[in-house]
């Protein structure tokens, strides 16, 4: 390193530390400016109080190094800064050597050896390079560096040999060392050369630790520096003199008696200065980091006590006064089982209960934890309030345990109690009924006036029903316009049959709606627990199996349960599981049955009726699986195969040479209000190539009654495709006069009911009359379903019938069978037949 980078290095320090180091270095250079400018003879010689002012510099020199050493060794454990322990070792030696020096100076007593100025700088130039390459070491080695106690107590005793060593080669051994001053002459070369050497060690010293202290280690790197540069000047001294005792030597020790200061400095920054500010800010930090706890305890949401081993409360917070309502002041000493009676058994994270100075109790969740103390262990106790909690948690039970809107338990809730009394049932042989409810027809109700009103209609409900309860009944709301009712301690089953009925009486009344009578009912499902192994679960589905059943057949009724429902419900379900593979097995096929016309005779249509042949089962009756598909909504799927097969089945007859025979298909209410109904029948005449009067469309009065615009139009899409469409079972419906003829209908079909007993009952007979005088009028074509007997054929031609179909003239047949019919008429046949029945 140059003297421009010690420049550079230099002007890195901070202004203010410029300006301070400038005036000190100026001071420090000004004596060797002085002696470079002053000739050597009128340099002052001191020779008289020479030795006692060099001893005494040489004394404080040897106590500075003493204190190195000492500072530097004891301020550090086990692990020291490498570079203070070779700072204090190396000034170790440098003390011991200059006691050599100052014993070995001419006018001390002899030291071994006679005293003299050669066996003085003998010891002077050991512990000036000693030094010198002590503090170009410290500027060598990072600051981080540590050492451990083996490596520095090896140090230390290769040093004391060392300094040993060099006693006994100066004070007992004859070694060749060069002159280093001769008396009249002054300094030889070699001293010269060796001083120019320390020289340059210190400078290259001062110039490694200028970055350093620039760097941000500006203190003892800045005091490392200055010394090195010091002792630089010092040696440039004892390059000048020419007398032991002139100026020049005795300013050489003044540079080193200032430079050990600095050293010195620099080594109590280390040893003490800087562990001791660490010490202030970690005490800094404690006070921070105290007083940052205290502030969290203070303002923490929970209530935060610390407790001693005697179980004495030493600190609370703020919270733990609002809480247990304690004044601090008087509750610090104190006991904490005064208001946490099972402390320290209570565990951590465990419920425990609480009294507070009022003596209220409440419960509250505690944590614990241990806090080293300087004299004793705290125990850290937090206490978290749970009343609001629990109030929660209670009003969530609650709410998942009964119903919002009448606040009666809910399924879940029913199901325990019900549990509970089947087990008490057990034990005192009593029987237990199970009554589920279901309000008739409640949708109207929420369609009609809204939901508000349908839930004051549920509350009605429930003050009803309650007014028939008896203590040992409990009542539940499951959900929707449901209720169930268990009632236990039942002697015998007319118990539960009145308590039915007065269910039924009391629904049957009034409900004033918005100043009208809404007039409701209900339908119940019972069953009844006789001691068996029928669980909760199963007595509650029982009851809404006898639920099912009874709203099936005619509401505002109770129905017990019994066992041929589940097996009707099981047959049900299995039916359901066989007829969706029946389309894809090709198990249906349709028979056909004739129309006759009265007018000819002859062979006018055929209706399109399916049957359903299971490879196990064998012909399934239409009855059995008809309503099946219409509540599963198979009935979509298989209606549009009918659809498909009829028509495909009206071309093969034309193709076969039968001739124009018209196939009528019933139609569900369900697939006659799809919405593509039309564009699906466009699509099977196309795809059949059949034309469109040779398709008869049924539907059944009920199901064109029950959206009349949405029917007027599909209706009229039909007609516009030239298809014909007749009304399925007339006179069984709603149907008004009025709608009627709105209807682009073709055919009215006599229900069979009406035909089977009108010759016995005078009113069927009337209705089948005028029926067809209702058809004549409005230009319809009349057909009378279930013709059985001569007699029917007979008064039904009579009334003016057009067509008629039924198992007097022939019972459903297969399409082949319908060919063979077609052909094998005759006119002349046909003929005979009319007349026969005429």
């Amino acid at each position: 390193m140059n003297v421009f980078s010690m420049i550079k290095s230099f002007s890195a320090f901070p202004l203010a530390e410029r300006l301070r180091l400038l005036p000190v270095l100026a001071l420090a250079a000004a004596p060797i400016l002085w002696l470079l400018l002053s000739p050597q003879h009128q340099w002052p010689v001191v020779k008289e109080i020479y030795l006692p002012i060099h001893t005494l510099m040489e004394i404080f020199s040897v106590v500075v190094s003493a204190m190195i050493f000492a500072l530097g060794w004891h301020s550090f454990d086990q692990r020291a800064p490498t570079a203070v322990v070779v700072l204090s070792t190396g000034f170790l030696m440098v003390g011991l050597l200059d006691i050599g020096h100052m014993l070995s100076f001419p006018g001390m007593p002899a030291f071994v050896t006679p005293s003299s100025v050669e066996k003085g700088i003998e010891f002077w130039l050991v512990a000036r390079f000693i030094s010198a390459a002590t503090i170009l070491m410290v500027a060598i080695m990072p600051w981080p560096w540590v050492c451990r106690a083996p490596v520095r107590y090896t140090g230390l005793l290769l040093s004391l040999g060392f300094v040993a060593l060099v006693f006994w080669t100066i004070l007992f051994q004859t070694f060749p060392i060069p002159d280093t001053f001769i008396e009249g002459q002054g300094l030889t070369a070699f001293k010269i050369a060796m001083e120019y050497l320390f020289v340059g060690m210190y400078l290259l010293a001062a110039a490694l630790l200028l970055p350093r202290a620039s760097g941000g280690d500006l203190r003892r790197g800045g005091h490392l520096a200055s010394a090195a540069v010091i002792l630089a000047l010092g040696e440039l001294c004892f390059t000048m003199y020419f007398q032991a005792e002139d100026m020049a030597n005795l300013l050489g020790h003044v540079y080193k008696v200032v430079g050990c200061l600095y050293l010195y400095r620099a080594i109590f920054m280390s040893g003490v200065n800087e562990p001791y500010q660490r010490l202030q800010r970690s005490q800094e930090r404690l006070r921070r980091s105290e007083s940052k706890f205290r502030g969290l305890m203070e303002f923490a949401p929970d209530a935060i006590f610390l407790v001693d081993r005697a179980g004495r409360m030493q600190v609370v917070n703020a919270r733990a006064e609002s809480l247990f309502g304690l004044v601090r002041e008087k509750a610090l000493g104190s006991s904490i089982n005064r208001f946490i009676p099972s402390w320290p058994q209570c565990q951590s994270g465990s419920d425990v209960l609480c009294w507070n100075s009022q003596g209220q109790i409440f419960h509250a969740e505690i944590s614990t934890g241990m806090l080293e103390a300087d004299d004793d262990t705290l125990t850290m106790a937090i206490v978290r309030d749970l009343t609001e909690r629990r109030k929660l948690e209670n009003a969530l039970v609650d709410q998942l345990s009964h119903d919002a809107l009448t606040g009666l338990p809910n399924r879940s809730l029913i199901l325990c109690k019900l549990r509970e009394a089947l087990l008490r049932s057990r034990l005192n042989h009593h029987m237990v009924a199970v009554l589920f409810l279901d309000l008739d027809f409640f949708k109207k109700v929420n369609d009609m006036f809204g939901h508000a009103q349908g839930d004051q209609v549920l509350h009605e409900t429930v003050r009803r029903i309650e007014v028939q309860l008896t203590d040992n009944a409990l009542l539940a709301r499951p959900g929707a316009d449901e209720f169930i009712v268990v009632q236990s301690e039942i002697k015998n089953k007319s118990e539960v049959s009145r308590l039915a009925e007065n269910l039924l009486k009391a629904m049957r009344a009034p409900f004033r709606i918005q100043g009208h009578d809404v007039f409701l009912s209900v339908s119940i499902g019972i069953a009844i627990y006789q001691n068996d192994e029928t669980t909760e679960e199963g007595l509650l589905q029982q009851a809404h199996l006898a639920l099912t059943n009874v709203k099936s057949d005619s509401r505002n009724n109770y129905r017990y349960h019994t066992p041929d429902m589940e097996q009707g419900l099981k047959e049900k379900m299995a039916i359901e599981g066989f007829l969706r593979r029946a389309i894809e097995k090709n198990e249906l096929l349709l028979h056909y049955q004739p129309r006759i016309c009265m007018r000819t005779g002859v062979l006018r249509g055929v209706e399109a009726l399916v049957r359903w042949q299971h490879p196990t089962l064998g012909i399934v009756p239409p009855a059995h699986f008809i309503p099946v598909a219409e509540e599963s909504g198979l009935i979509d799927a298989i209606g549009t195969w009918v659809l498909q097969e009829a028509c495909a089945q009206a071309r093969r007859w034309r193709e076969q040479g039968v001739g124009k025979l018209r196939v009528a298909v019933n139609l569900s209410p369900r697939q006659f209000h799809y919405s593509k109904l039309v564009v699906q029948v466009q699509g099977i005449l196309a795809q059949s190539e059949l034309e469109p009067d040779c398709l008869e469309i049924e539907i059944t009065e009920s199901a064109v009654m029950k959206d009349t615009e949405s029917a007027i139009n599909t209706l009229h899409l039909l007609k516009e495709l030239g298809v014909v469409l007749s009304v399925d079972d007339f006179g069984t419906g709603y149907s008004s006069l009025s709608y009627l003829k709105l209807f682009p209908i073709d055919i009215l079909k006599i229900d069979q009911s009406f035909v089977s007993d009108m010759m016995d009952s005078p009113s069927d007979a009337a209705i089948a009359r005028a029926i067809i005088a209702l058809g004549q009028s409005l230009r319809l074509t009349v057909v009378a379903e279930g013709v059985e007997t001569r007699g029917q054929a007979q008064s039904l031609k009579a009334l003016g019938c057009d067509e008629m179909q039924g198992y007097y003239f022939s019972r459903p047949v297969t399409a082949a069978q319908i060919a063979d019919i077609a052909r094998q008429q005759s006119a002349i046949q046909a003929r005979e037949w009319v007349d026969a029945i005429s």
